[in-house]
């Protein structure tokens, strides 16, 4: 099998080892995720949280509907930019960003057996390094040749 299936069919494994974990509490990684970083981190734009989810846009936006349809953030202004909105967490995000880390401590400790620091460390280089090829070919866009 190449390496590029087996990696995407591990990130698929995993993101469904964190989804089965948090199904209890009716939420994803991606969502859980977004109220994590909410919570620790403070409030941001939703094009940040975007950014540190690694989720587009538009995915972003449905992602907090859903979190202000549940009472776990609200949109507020700027007070600096009108203009903008700030995604802020509520007090009752609190218990599921705890959930979250119990569960992501659980999942990565699973997920190590059988994996020493050294092999975590030469993993995690080689997902970067990949990722960073990835990022450039994608960059690198090359028009089809249609042929007649």
């Amino acid at each position: 099998m190449r390496y590029e299936m087996t990696v995407l069919r591990a990130a698929r494994a995993i993101r469904h080892a964190f989804n089965a974990r948090l199904e209890d509490v009716g939420m994803t990684v991606t969502v859980a995720t977004s109220v994590a970083f909410l919570v620790e981190q403070g409030p941001m734009t939703q094009r940040d949280l975007a950014e540190r989810v690694q989720i587009s846009a538009a995915s972003a936006g449905t992602v907090v509907d859903g979190l202000v349809e549940r009472g776990l953030v609200e949109r507020c202004a700027d007070p600096a930019d009108r203009r903008v909105w700030r995604v802020v967490p509520t007090a009752a995000a609190v218990p599921y960003a705890k959930k979250f880390r119990k569960v992501d401590a659980d999942v990565q400790r699973e997920l190590r057996i059988g994996l020493d620091r050294s092999d975590r460390e030469q993993l995690t280089r080689l997902l970067g390094r990949l990722e960073r090829n990835a990022i450039a070919a994608a960059n690198r866009r090359v028009e089809p040749v249609l042929q007649d």
